[in-house]
């Protein structure tokens, strides 16, 4: 057997090297020598740190001035302090510092055999490989096969995406899994980590996911929890999979309930499903589902539903209850878009009742509808099919319909110095039990604004409209608006140093429709503090009021105050000029103040409403602190100052855990009030252990 050494970068050969006919010549420092080919695609360069193996395509290269050897396409480098080549059996070695590279696979080690006829590479000693752009892997000896692409690993570690792998025996089965023997997963970069999943046997599906049989938790080297298999994505991006491990508590209206079992659906890169179940020991089994879809910049849109058949209790059955939302919106082309929009429930306190938030729904109108809206140049028009509904109203005629509304206008058009617009809409409506009314609506408006005496801006404009309403009989079609409005910007300052400016900015409009005539007014007043450049705001007040020419009197004039004239504190004070009474009634009074540092941010309200019957007056605080480091504090809290009790009031607690975290939270509003404990990965926040409990007051 004929074996070629390369020592210290010096070519030596153990038997004499005789020149063969089909040889490659090599320019060295010297002179121009012959050396021979060893096989049809690999040579030997004299006086280099490294033996080149040329693939197809490749060129031969060779070391000049000390630079390294660069690298070409199809070019594989091997480098040791000890490299044999055995002829005969196609097998290098390398020895001390020895790196092997090629265009799929870079290992370091202080060992190196890479079988040329199977492809084969085997390293130990400090292993290290790289395969492809993936994370290098450690071990205590590997094997690998650039045919096939699969390996062997004893005592392997490596890093994938979101976290690491360790296991006694990982094989590498194709390009895109392993299966781990005796294996752990942890997001904890730390040696020893703080926690891992351990499994005696683990599949992971390489940027998708993980399958462990049998699963045991282990926090430090005590094991917390275990099943009999478990599997989480490790994806990035979209997957489908399930969210998290489902909230598990109680309360005193739902008793025990699990909540949030809830599956991740990706349909297509365009759209996505979620499904939540919620089981309440008193009411049933709750279904949800969201769908989403976005199918371009222009078409996006979303719908959300739940359904549950409550419980028969006390012999009463139970009742079906439900809601559905649904939103599109849909960009066309020639500046036309649709826009879908509905809300649809099956009783007036259903989201009340199964809401987690804590204050009751204010909002009680739903309101669905489809609009289409197309616009010109100069021109758009809408149609819209419309139903509003009000939940407070328990009589037939909580519902309204619209079917169709159609509106239409003319952008400003400007004449000479002023400025025409044109609107109109037609409607078919139908209120509660009444006959639909048809409508139809036309208004066009001209301004003409102009400035006297350079300071006053004066806008006068006047409109006729024509309306007509079937089957209302008897009522005036036509209409005249005829109106004015001036107004103007007064400045004032103070005759000393550092100066105080006053900004005064009246205005009035008077308007006459028909017969009926209006007159609105009011004054807004700015306080400045200047100093050289800089402009602070000291505060306003404004007032406004109207006419009334039916009664031929003044209406109260109302005033609205505000100051920041004092750091951190920002006033507001509301009131009203009672005219028939001629004195000032002070409405309401806001204070508010925020302090803002390094560890700590504190904001605090106040607010008192002075009426005679019902008086009103709370402060409201919250605190937000970093204790230290790790540890994350906040408070918030409202008080009754009158009644001398607590309206509401919540409490967190926040630990960062290096590669957890904690949270716990508490809220009280009135007789209401609940607590919930987190802990969750920080790296894959679906894993997660929550204590929730809740308590209505109600016993």
């Amino acid at each position: 057997m004929e074996t070629i050494f390369i020592l210290a970068g010096i070519l030596t050969s153990a038997t004499p090297v005789i020149p063969l006919t089909s040889s490659a010549s090599v320019e060295s420092t010297e002179s121009v020598k012959t050396y021979p080919k060893i096989t049809d695609s690999v040579y030997v360069l004299p006086k280099a740190d490294s033996l080149v193996i040329l693939q197809k395509g490749g060129q031969a290269l060779k070391k000049k001035d000390g630079q390294a050897l660069q690298k070409k396409e199809g070019t594989s480098t091997y480098k040791g302090d000890t490299l044999v080549y055995m002829w005969n059996d196609k097998v290098i070695w390398l020895k001390g510092d020895a790196n092997i590279k090629t265009p799929e696979v870079r290992a370091n080690a202080d060992t190196i055999k890479y079988e040329l006829n199977n492809e084969i590479v085997t390293i130990w000693g400090n292993p290290v490989l790289w395969v492809g752009s993936q994370d290098s892997i450690t071990g205590r000896k590997m094997k690998y096969n650039l045919q096939t692409e699969q390996g062997v690993i004893l005592d392997g570690r490596t890093k994938m995406d979101k976290g690491w792998f360790e296991g006694r025996i990982i094989r590498k089965v194709d390009t895109s899994a392993l299966n781990i023997d005796y294996g752990k997963f942890t997001t904890c970069e730390r040696r020893p980590p703080h926690y891992y999943f351990w499994a005696r046997e683990l599949k992971v599906y390489i940027d998708d996911m993980i399958y462990l049989k049998p699963l045991v938790f282990f926090v430090g080297e005590i094991p917390l929890f275990a099943a009999p298999f478990w599997w989480f994505p490790i994806k990035k991006g979209r997957q489908s999979g399930w969210l998290h491990l489902p909230k598990v508590g109680s309360s005193s209206d739902k008793g025990k309930y699990i909540e949030n079992l809830s599956y991740y659906w990706v349909t297509n890169k365009y759209s996505d499903i979620t499904a939540t179940l919620n089981y309440f020991e008193i009411q049933g089994l709750q279904s949800l589902l969201e769908g989403r879809w976005v199918f371009s910049q222009y078409s996006s849109g979303g719908l959300n539903g739940s359904y549950i058949k409550e419980r028969d209790t006390g012999g009463q059955k139970g009742n079906e209850r439900w809601m559905l939302q649904l939103n599109h919106s849909q960009k066309m082309a020639s500046r036309m878009s649709l826009i879908v929009r509905g809300n649809f429930e099956s009783d007036t306190k259903y989201e009340t009742d199964y809401s987690d938030t804590t204050v009751v729904k204010l909002d009680k109108i739903i309101d669905s509808y489809m609009s289409m809206n197309k616009s010109w140049d100069r021109a758009s028009v809408n149609l819209i099919v419309r139903e509003r509904k009000n939940l407070a109203d328990t009589t037939e005629n909580s519902v309204q319909r619209t079917i169709p509304g159609i509106t239409y206008g003319l952008t400003p058009i400007r004449i000479s110095k002023g400025y025409f617009s044109y609107s109109g809409g037609i409607s078919n409506l139908k209120s509660g039990t009444l006959d639909y009314q048809q409508t139809w609506d036309n208004s066009a408006t001209f301004t003409l604004p102009f400035n006297i005496f350079r300071y006053i801006a004066i806008s006068p404009s006047t409109g006729h409209s024509y309306s007509f309403k079937k089957p209302i009989p008897n009522v005036k079609p036509y209409h005249s608006r005829y109106s004015v409005t001036a107004s103007t910007n007064i400045y004032g300052k103070s005759i000393f140093k550092p100066e105080i400016r006053h900004i005064s900015s009246p205005n009035i409009s008077f308007s006459l429709v028909d017969t009926t005539k209006s007159l609105s007014f009011g004054v807004n007043n700015e306080f400045q503090f200047v100093y050289g450049e800089k402009k602070i705001s000291l505060g306003a007040i404004n007032l406004s009021g109207n006419r009334d020419f039916v009664h031929n009197k003044f209406n109260d004039i109302n005033i609205y105050s505000y100051s920041r004239a004092i750091p951190l504190v920002d006033l507001q004070a509301y009131s009203t000029y009672k005219t028939s009474e001629k004195k000032l009634k002070f409405d309401r009074l806001t204070v508010g103040s925020s302090l803002v540092r390094k560890t700590f941010n504190l904001s605090t309200t106040y607010s008192w409403v002075p009426d005679t019957l019902d008086e009103r007056k709370s402060i409201w605080g919250t605190l937000n602190v970093n204790l230290t480091r790790n540890w994350k504090a906040s408070m918030a809290r409202r008080y009754d100052i009158v009644n001398k009790n607590t309206i509401e009031e919540s409490y967190s607690l926040y630990r960062d855990l290096h590669c957890w975290d904690i949270a716990f939270s508490f809220n009280k509003y009135g007789e209401n009030w609940k607590y919930n404990v987190q802990i969750k990965l920080k790296a894959l926040p679906e894993i997660k252990y929550e204590k929730h409990y809740e308590s209505t007051g109600i016993e």
